[in-house]
């Protein structure tokens, strides 16, 4: 390929500094119709700063003028160009008749920056063209590179289509001037000297042999622009291969690891619509083009029209790269509830991102959306045009029409209130709630509309996975089917296919994804080691720590949903997801400021709080009840004991006293492991204390909740303090866990509230050594009033120890 053809197919910076390369000192008209006469000249033996080479730079320069003049009296050109080729051979000699060598110098020039050009835009393709190249210069760089020079390359194939009708028409003229001479020379036989019969003869022949080249010429022109479009058309694919099965397979991946979070890469789904609308608009063009070059051919047969080639099936091409384009680019931008409830209210969205670029929108298509089960998944799989698409339940308000968002430029569809009323569970599931949680549905987005009255197309698009549930206890365990689903599908897997077991690491990695998600802050190496010694106790629960490797475990879906931890009535991820529920609800401040230790275990938290002062104590979550969160505490300091406070769980916490304040109230409490006030630590969070008056508005007599141990209250409702002999009040280990009691205003002796923890004592007491203590609630009434006499029954603390 010559070098000006190379050079006509930069792109971006490298086109622009082309540019600058010719001017009034060097028209660039006179490079492109002087092209290959110009690459075949012995510039280089010509020194400019040789005064010797002066004769050789002006025979140079007049052969360059005789070129131009030979372009002009050739009538091949169209009159405009002869016009404007005279003028710039007026220029060229009136610029360099003096000083030839000038001349060669600047053609010297031009030449050896434009090859470092086409050398540089070479090895740019050779990157983008490669796997690793696309690694190395980066998807996004390679893919606005690539864009660049496909649409460089579609305007030039859009002025060689130009030139190519040009010449058609030109070469349909001169046919029917020879198609006249010939009837001159038939009809006005006997009519003509015989000289003028040999003129009009030698003038056929010459036109007929202009002709005959331009046929070749037009031949081998229109194989080249076959080749060219065949060329853009493939890298246009390679381009969409990269923006479609890698950055949106990308996205979708992240989108589903996401959960029901907001989707943190919205910057990168209007960075990958920008790219679709510019693959939308070049395939249209190259469409547009396309079709005019097969009217080009049909219009004036020659001996490539039936020929087979690439460019016999450029609309069936273009047109498949323009289907698969738009299918692809309808997506589920905002996801229904992966775990749906029926009767509920719920929302999603789906986006176009070639909608706009294509004015898909002035035709407002309708949506629907459908329920399907796993099977119509797959058959929809793999089969697109599948007609398995039945719903298997009943949706309100599951049609839309498509709109134009003017501020965003985006085509989408928002459905804000549609509801599930029922749905069809496959008829071979059978059981209780457990398969049920199990069963695994999508909604399917669909919609048909036709692009300029010339294309039609239908598009779906697939939710992620959903779970139908009747009740709200069925919620930990649908909750279970898609974490691991989220979690461990395969990008583009088969619905819903994912593996029942997967390496450690990978599920750490999971585990915490999901847990920061729901709580706002992730978990420490030290907690999912915890975690991970939890679910091998599983499968080896007379293993000792030794014989834990991580490295080598396999976490299954049996062991983390279905069998129970050791020694306890609840799974693994019961126990994991209340938890979550816990912080997530009650203690999620808390946990973010990292004033909880959280996953520890019991012995590993004594073995810590031993090495502290007295008064030092340590949060965590209970192993023997889901969803609970307990303190610790070393007490003494002559002979340290350590206690464990009976747990509180997401309902005893909610709706009464926060957390910050029940630590607050336990007054024995000095230090946060490893050494920070307790006030420090927990004091941003408590409540403001109200103003010292002993009746409120209404004249009735105010009063608090507090959290009290009854072992470490005096006889008069006086805390004894921890490091007093008089602490020894209760004897700590013989019971093992201390309960704490919050007593309220109640007005009759023995009115308590149970916790819920305390409704099966006996195993509080194998859990924490004895049995628990009911919790109670203590109104805390002003010292100095004399109603308090009437409370006999009743515990009081003075306002000083708040």
């Amino acid at each position: 390929m010559a070098l000006w053809e190379k050079a006509q197919q930069l792109s971006g910076a490298l086109l622009e500094e082309l540019k600058g390369l010719y001017g009034a000192h060097f028209p660039i008209e006179v490079r492109h119709y002087l092209a290959l006469w110009i690459e075949s000249q012995p510039w280089s033996e010509i020194s400019p700063d040789n005064p010797y080479h002066q004769p050789q730079a002006a025979k140079q320069l007049d052969m360059l003028l005789r070129a131009l003049q030979e372009l002009t009296i050739s009538g091949n050109e169209a009159f405009i160009i002869r016009t404007q080729l005279e003028g710039l051979r007026t220029h060229i000699m009136n610029l360099y008749q003096n000083r030839p060598l000038e001349l060669v110098r600047i053609i010297q020039n031009c030449l050896l920056k434009e090859s470092e050009l086409v050398k540089q835009h070479d090895n740019l393709n050779m990157l983008v063209a490669s796997p690793q190249g696309m690694q190395a210069l980066g998807n996004s760089s390679a893919i606005q590179r690539g864009l660049e020079m496909i649409s460089r390359l579609t305007q030039n194939t859009q002025e060689e289509c130009h030139t190519l009708h040009t010449r058609q028409e030109q070469f349909v003229i001169q046919y029917q001037e020879v198609i006249k001479l010939q009837g001159n020379l038939t009809q006005g036989q006997g009519q003509h000297t015989p000289e003028q019969v040999e003129e009009l003869q030698k003038r056929k022949e010459k036109m007929e042999a202009h002709l005959a080249r331009e046929v070749e010429e037009m031949h081998r022109f229109r194989k080249e622009l076959g080749e060219r479009y065949h060329k853009c058309l493939q890298d246009i694919s390679k381009i969409q291969s990269i923006v479609l099965d890698q950055e949106l397979t990308s996205w979708k991946r992240t989108q589903r690891l996401c959960g029901q979070e907001e989707n943190p890469n919205k910057k990168e789904l209007d960075q990958l619509q920008q790219w679709c609308e510019q693959l939308a608009e070049l395939l249209w063009r190259n469409r547009i083009q396309i079709r005019q070059y097969e009217t080009l051919r049909s219009h004036l047969l020659i001996s490539d029209s039936q020929q087979p080639g690439p460019f016999n099936n450029l609309m069936k091409t273009v047109n498949e790269l323009l289907n698969k384009l738009i299918t692809e680019c309808f997506i589920v931008e905002k996801q229904p509830p992966q775990v749906m409830k029926t009767n509920n209210r719920f929302t999603a969205e789906v986006r176009l991102l070639v909608g706009s670029k294509l004015n898909i929108h002035m035709s407002t298509p309708e949506v629907t959306v459908s329920i399907i089960n796993e099977k119509q998944s797959k058959a929809i799989f793999h089969d697109p045009l599948s007609t398995s698409n039945e719903s298997v339940g009943e949706i309100l308000n599951c049609k839309k029409n498509m709109e134009y968002q003017q501020s965003s430029r985006n085509v989408c569809c928002k459905f804000n209130f549609m509801q599930l009323k029922r749905v069809k569970r496959a008829t071979d599931k059978k059981g209780g709630d457990q398969t049920v949680t199990e069963e695994k549905f999508a909604l399917l987005f669909q919609s048909n509309f036709s692009i300029n009255g010339e294309l039609d197309v239908s598009v779906k698009c697939l939710s992620l996975p959903v779970v139908v549930v009747v009740h709200g206890s069925q919620q930990p365990a649908a909750e279970a089917t898609i974490f691991w689903d989220n979690s461990f599908a395969e990008p583009d897997r088969e619905p819903f296919i994912v593996p029942d077991s997967v390496p450690w690491p990978s599920f750490a990695d999971s585990l915490n994804r999901y847990f920061t998600q729901q709580t706002g802050k992730g978990l420490t190496q030290k907690n999912l080691e915890y975690l991970a010694r939890r679910l091998m106790s599983i499968q080896n629960p007379t293993g000792s720590n030794s014989d834990w490797d991580t490295s080598q475990f396999k976490v299954s879906k049996q062991i983390v949903f279905k069998e129970h931890l050791q020694g306890r009535g609840f799974t693994f991820w019961d126990w994991f997801y209340k938890t979550s529920e816990l912080i997530k609800t009650c203690l999620r401040r808390e946990w973010n400021a990292n004033l909880i230790l959280g996953f520890l275990d019991k012995r590993e938290a004594h073995d810590m709080l031993l090495r502290c002062q007295p008064g030092t104590f340590i949060v965590r979550f209970t192993e023997s009840e889901p969803g609970g969160v307990s303190i610790v505490w070393v007490k003494n300091s002559i002979d340290k004991q350590v206690y464990d406070l009976a747990p509180w769980n997401r309902s005893s916490l909610q709706g009464m006293r926060s957390f910050a304040d029940r630590v607050r109230d336990l007054t024995h409490l000095f230090t946060l492991f490893p050494n920070i006030g307790k006030d420090e630590a927990f004091g941003t969070y408590y409540t403001a204390q109200e103003e010292d008056q002993e009746f409120n508005a209404q004249g009735y007599l105010k009063h608090d909740l507090r959290v009290v141990i009854p072992s470490l209250v005096g006889a008069q409702g006086q805390f004894t303090n921890p490091n007093s002999p008089a602490s020894s009040i209760m004897s700590p280990m013989s019971r093992g866990g201390v309960s704490p009691r919050i007593d309220g205003p109640s007005y009759h002796t023995g009115l308590m509230t149970q916790s819920p923890f305390m409704s099966d004592t006996s195993d509080i007491g194998s859990s924490y050594g004895s049995p628990a203590a009911n919790h109670h609630i203590m109104p805390m009434a002003h010292p100095q009033s004399n109603l308090i006499n009437d409370f006999e029954d009743l515990i009081v603390e003075d306002n000083s120890f708040s």
